[in-house]
């Protein structure tokens, strides 16, 4: 049962996390307000190219 709640904790963040790095690389108004700082009413094009890498990353965990 523990290990079943573990689980989807993880995964539950997981797919939150994959949620905001997606937007963010989209440049979604809906998730500027939690990247970055928030500070952002469109994301430069170097920090979406960031977290364009680190929706690769977040893509690896959830295939492992």
């Amino acid at each position: 049962m523990k290990n079943k709640v573990l689980l989807a904790a993880v995964l539950t963040c997981l797919a939150w996390n994959f949620y905001l790095v997606i937007g963010a690389t989209l440049n979604s108004s809906s998730v500027l307000n939690r990247v970055a700082g928030g500070n952002f009413e469109t994301l430069p094009t170097g920090l979406r190219i960031a977290y364009g890498v680190q929706t690769l990353l977040v893509i690896y965990q959830l295939y492992f």
